[in-house]
């Protein structure tokens, strides 16, 4: 018996059949050859062979992409059929199934986007109105974030009032996905339904869907893929469309669009024609070299407000560095000769600028981006610590925020940023909240 997948069939269907049925076909031959040669290679191998014939994944619905009713040439009944897209599959393999066979709450999310929502554009609220969530509030499914994630979401939406692009600077497994998007979820709240761009390495997107699955409302998609699955991509999930199946402009059926630094390198035009509210970029430190390719396609895009997340160290070099600054700020920004001959010395903490109060000056001062010293790597963990790969440093008049922490030493990080805050509220200069 042979376990055989039907041709244009989803594994749900797949059934076995005996050599006999399948000579039937005389197509199958070769197939049948390949399957053959394929197992006996795998007696090679010294491995359990699967229970599962296939990925389990590949029977459970992801996403319903299309209806279609039609009429039963028997009993003239309507007969309903959902455009499926698997888990785990491409959206090349989607397949129509019947009703009886689709998960009843996928199709209950796909009905929920079926009405185009009203055209409004929610301008972005002043700086004054920012205030700071003292606890976390509950997140779908009663998630909620740890006191230095709600701490680093804070400093990300206070950044978003002030106009201010920002480097989150995390060690790695602190949470900077999930601080990222219960930011986003945030300005959601506030009646911006996006549309915000995720970039991220091809590793880590499955992540990125999950977790807005996990803690947000919002339709999250995936953008990758082969040029067919990028074409039902924006056939399907999109856009809405009239009743002519022509787009209806300024209206999007996803709130977040996740996808790769490949497909930003590939030159989307269907991306770069978007007016994205903001932009997240996971793995930032890839656009430390000035005249990558993937810069040069984020600058023809209109991105009205940008983050950079980061977990991998500057190494000491002031060209990184300004590298991710001009792309943030151009405007602030727009020499490396400039910025490295003010700043391209800056190696050891005698160097930094001193403060009002005699030490080191942080990234908390008015108007100033803070280089600091701590959490740009494992050895910077102390606030002030000389072994920190780029010592604090106060940068002019910059619209720029930089947020460096570490997880475990934040808290001590926190209180010297309070204590900073406190002493320019008194001393009637207290533009920074922490």
């Amino acid at each position: 018996m042979f376990g055989c997948l039907l041709f244009r069939s989803s594994y749900l269907h797949c059934k076995w059949a005996t050599l006999e049925e399948l000579e039937k076909d005389p197509r199958i031959s070769q197939k049948i050859k390949r399957f053959r040669n394929k197992q006996a290679q795998m007696k090679h191998i010294f491995t359990e062979p699967d229970e599962d014939l296939f990925n389990p994944d590949y029977v459970e619905v992801d996403r319903i992409l299309e209806v279609a009713h039609t009429k039963d040439s028997d009993t003239g009944e309507e007969v309903t059929h959902y455009l499926v897209k698997w888990c785990s599959l491409p959206y090349e393999e989607s397949t129509w199934e019947l009703e009886e066979d689709v998960d009843p709450g996928k199709i209950k999310e796909f009905e929920s986007l079926l009405i185009p929502p009203e055209i409004k554009h929610v301008e972005r609220p002043a700086s004054e109105f920012w205030q700071k969530l003292e606890k976390s509030r509950d997140y779908k499914n009663s998630n909620q974030l740890r006191e230095y994630q709600l701490e680093g979401m804070n400093w990300l939406l206070f950044n978003w009032y002030n106009r201010k692009n920002c480097i989150l600077a995390d060690e790695m497994g602190l949470g900077k996905t999930i601080q990222s998007i219960t930011f986003l979820s945030e300005i959601f709240l506030m009646d911006i339904h996006g549309p915000f761009l995720i970039i991220a390495p091809l590793s880590t997107i499955t992540n990125w869907e999950r977790e807005f699955r996990t803690w947000t409302e919002m339709n999250a998609i995936v953008y990758h893929g082969s040029q067919i699955s990028r074409q039902m991509i924006q056939q399907y999930e999109m856009v809405y469309r009239d009743a002519q199946g022509n787009p209806l402009p300024g209206i999007f059926k996803f709130h977040v669009v996740i996808t790769t630094f490949e497909m930003i390198l590939a030159d989307c035009p269907e991306l770069k024609k978007i007016q994205w509210r903001c932009v997240v970029i996971d793995e930032a430190h890839r656009l430390k070299n000035r005249n990558c390719k993937l810069l040069e396609g984020l600058k023809l895009m209109a991105l009205e407000h940008k983050v950079l997340l980061t977990g991998t160290p500057l190494q000491n070099s002031v060209e990184e560095l300004f590298s991710l600054l001009n792309f943030l700020e151009p405007q602030q920004f727009p020499s490396e000769t400039a910025f490295l001959e003010e700043f391209g010395d800056l190696k050891t903490e005698e160097q930094v600028p001193a403060g009002p109060r005699g030490e080191a000056q942080g990234l908390a001062g008015p108007r100033a981006v803070g280089v600091g010293p701590w959490g740009w790597g494992p050895g910077a963990a102390e606030a002030g610590s000389s072994s920190s790969s780029l010592q604090a440093k106060t940068l002019p008049e910059s619209t720029l925020g930089l947020a460096l922490e570490t997880g475990p030493a934040l808290p001590g990080a926190s209180k010297a940023l309070e204590k900073e805050a406190a002493w320019e509220t008194e001393n009637g200069d207290g533009l920074e909240p922490w």
